[in-house]
């Protein structure tokens, strides 16, 4: 990586996949002015340089299998960002730093135990959430307010499908006058 942000600053996309060579993101990352892919899996990056939110063209933050994540405030300063996959990465929350990217599109969360999908998320111009169901999860009823967003519950069991089922009829019947609006929102996608 040294060597593509050193005699390579045209690089757009980097995927770091060898996790005996990568301990992390580089400092120095905001040399790659036209960067705007970010990937990697199996490497634990732990707390993301702040340098980070100098690159503008940054649209695109694949972050697989990172168990150590971390984001700092200034995450929030990149202002191109549209897509962020946080897979498996020991969230329990989502980062206040993504609740504040004004590109935001879509946002995948899973593998992770986030039980709480805040009302700040409405605010974005989020169209898809991907998150893996949870009979604890708590959605705020502004997200379901929001015209045109996607939640995408992913279930891996009959029984995850059938509680899922439970857990938006439940949901619906909680907040009856959302009622259409949930049955309109929700998507069980199945993964077995």
């Amino acid at each position: 990586m040294e060597f593509a942000i050193t005699n390579c600053s045209d690089v757009e996309s980097i995927y770091l996949l060898d996790k005996n060579k990568y301990n992390g993101i580089p400092k120095n990352i905001n040399k790659l002015k036209k960067l705007r892919d970010l990937n990697s899996k199996g490497i634990d990056i732990g707390t993301i340089p702040e340098s980070l939110s100098d690159m503008y063209f940054l649209n695109t933050i694949n972050f697989h299998d990172s168990k150590s994540l971390k984001f700092p405030n200034s995450f929030s300063k990149l202002s191109n960002l549209y897509f962020i996959n946080i897979v498996n990465c020991n969230l329990k929350e989502i980062p206040k730093s993504i609740l504040n990217l004004p590109q935001l599109r879509d946002i995948n969360l899973k593998g992770n135990n986030i039980v709480n999908l805040p009302k700040e998320l409405a605010e974005l111009n989020v169209t898809d959430i991907w998150i893996d169901f949870n009979v604890d999860l708590d959605i705020a009823p502004e997200i379901i307010l929001k015209r045109d967003m996607y939640i995408r519950l992913y279930v891996y069991s009959e029984i995850d499908k059938h509680n899922a089922s439970k857990f938006i009829e439940q949901y619906a019947k909680e907040n009856e006058q959302l009622r259409e609006k949930i049955y309109d929102s929700f998507v069980i996608n199945e993964m077995y």
